[in-house]
């Protein structure tokens, strides 16, 4: 019959007298680092092949098909391919019922136990052996890639409110990378690698109009005079599910720096859960690449702790908050980045920069020191201000409704400068808290 597996009968005839023959360790050959395996059982004639490895919640998991063989002129005959979380008991046992009713001849269980176990320590680097610290090997790129916004080898977060253009700035430092010359401000490449860019948020029409615009290019300038950067619609998706697709296109256009448009689609969980912040690094650390992840965190949010959780700061290396400045013309948007995390040394200075959309391109340039009055520096002076106008404290209701501001503003101001703001406890009778400047009188 086409397609039927041959049935090796002495072999069955012989565990049903001897029990379940025992089964030695597979070969396993790796498909690339954090990829996939092919898993070779010579005593029991299968072959296993394990694709698009991931780390999900449950564990790792991937495409794995399972064959028989080799028969006579090396053919493979397929049994089962599906989706496998390796460590799930349950998932095993329902795979070898079906192969065993398949293919009876061999100890499936075995096969899978010893399959799983193999990839799971393989992905572990259990068997990587210890070295002298003064033999590490450099990697490809150290140290900065573009100072002091991009870190190599390792991730660097961007993250502020919406409408702060970290989208245009995170394409144009990809494009400055790509190409090796400098479109932020004054800030040149240390040296050109090529970039990826994953986006789970527009459209690639979108970051291609974006990026003529930036290369000051004219709208009937032939699509060869733009660079060959490559673009990966991620939309619909999370960095979990995308990640075997981001792997793939980064091989294929041999990519070497990722850029991560944005944490708010590409995360897969509650943004505020501490375990979703491992989970997206962990997955940024199988792809592999050293990266930039953008993320449009809650208006007014805790800018130590983005999306309520410290860990999507503290698991980067580099992070810089994203704030917008008063601007006197309406045509450009003047920002301040805070730098709030580096892992290689003390932080780095405040950094301001100024996106000039004209037509018909976008340029960055450098803004002043005087420019650099953010939107929250200057609500929390406004704060400080109307509590020594009123010379007494006052609740958070109280200090919005005076200043036109929400509650919840007030509230994060105050949470930003507790070197300047002290909470009191409420009134006698009343559930609001009070706020009021700190002094040796209250502090004591």
């Amino acid at each position: 019959m086409s397609g039927a597996v041959r049935r090796d009968v002495f072999r069955e005839a012989q565990q049903e007298v001897k029990g379940p023959a025992r089964i030695a360790p597979p070969d396993l050959e790796s498909l690339g680092a954090g990829v996939g395996y092919v898993a070779h059982f010579k005593d029991a004639m299968a072959r296993v092949t394990i694709d698009g490895l991931r780390q999900g919640r449950d564990g790792l998991k991937g495409e794995v098909r399972i064959e028989s063989g080799p028969f006579a002129g090396g053919e493979f005959h397929p049994l089962v391919e599906a989706r496998l979380e390796l460590a799930s008991l349950s998932q095993r046992e329902a795979w070898g019922r079906r192969l065993r009713a398949r293919s009876p001849g061999t100890n499936w269980d075995a096969v899978l136990d010893s399959f799983c176990s193999a990839v799971i320590q393989a992905e572990k680097r259990l068997d990587a052996p210890a070295i002298l610290l003064r033999d590490a090997v450099r990697p490809f790129a150290t140290g900065m890639l573009l100072d002091p916004l991009l870190l190599a080898g390792l991730p660097t977060l961007w993250y502020g409110d919406g409408g702060t253009a970290k989208s245009y700035l995170g394409l144009a430092a990809g494009l400055s990378l790509h190409l090796g010359i400098p479109l932020v401000g004054r800030l040149t490449p240390q040296q050109p690698l090529r970039v990826l860019y994953a986006d789970f948020e527009f459209d690639a029409w979108e970051h291609r109009e974006r990026m003529r615009r930036l290369l000051r290019l004219l709208p009937g300038d032939p699509s060869d005079a733009m660079p060959d950067i490559a673009y990966i619609d991620c939309r619909g998706g999370t960095i979990v599910s995308q990640m075997d697709r981001i792997r793939a296109a980064a091989r294929h256009h041999a990519s070497q720096f990722l850029i991560v448009d944005s944490i708010s689609y590409a995360a897969d969980g509650p943004l505020n859960d501490d375990e979703t912040a491992r989970l997206y690094y962990r997955i940024l650390g199988y792809i592999g690449l050293p990266s930039l992840s953008t993320a449009h965190v809650p208006k007014n949010g805790e800018q130590e702790a983005p999306f309520g959780s410290v860990h999507w700061k503290n698991l980067a290396r580099l992070a810089w908050h994203f704030q917008v400045c008063e601007s006197q013309d309406s045509n450009d948007l003047v920002l301040k980045l805070t730098n709030k995390k580096w892992s290689t040394g003390g932080r780095a200075q405040p950094l301001g920069l100024t996106v000039e959309f004209r037509t018909p391109g976008i340029e960055i340039r450098q803004a002043s020191g005087a420019a650099l009055v953010g939107q929250a520096d200057e609500q929390w002076k406004r704060i400080q201000s109307r509590l020594r106008v009123e010379n007494g404290p006052m609740t958070y209701e109280e200090i919005a409704l005076a200043l036109g501001l929400e509650p919840a503003q007030v509230k994060a101001r105050v949470n930003e400068h507790q070197d300047v703001f002290v909470k009191l406890s409420p009134d006698e009778g009343s559930r609001r808290a009070r706020v009021a400047l700190r002094t040796r009188r209250n502090e004591s």
